[in-house]
């Protein structure tokens, strides 16, 4: 099973499995999300299995990142 979590400060992911540790500043989310989908998709799909639950991780942060600046959107609007 694969896992991704934010730093205590919010500008790391932390992207690890039983195996393993992977680190990487918030900002390259996008590019390592992109690159775990060309793995998954390789070969007509035949390592989906493999890298399934490294895409579904990864893009979980990347929902939890986006709903987390619309309520600091959200939150702006009201003040101004």
């Amino acid at each position: 099973m694969t896992f991704a979590r934010l730093s205590a400060d919010g500008s790391t992911v932390i992207h690890e499995s039983d195996n393993w540790q992977g680190r990487f500043p918030v900002t390259d989310l996008p590019r390592w999300i992109a690159f775990y989908k060309r793995l998954r998709d390789r070969k007509g799909g035949r390592y989906r299995a493999s890298y399934a639950d490294d895409v579904a991780a990864l893009e979980a942060i990347r929902r939890r990142l986006s709903a987390a600046q619309n309520r600091n959107d959200r939150e702006t609007e009201r003040t101004t």
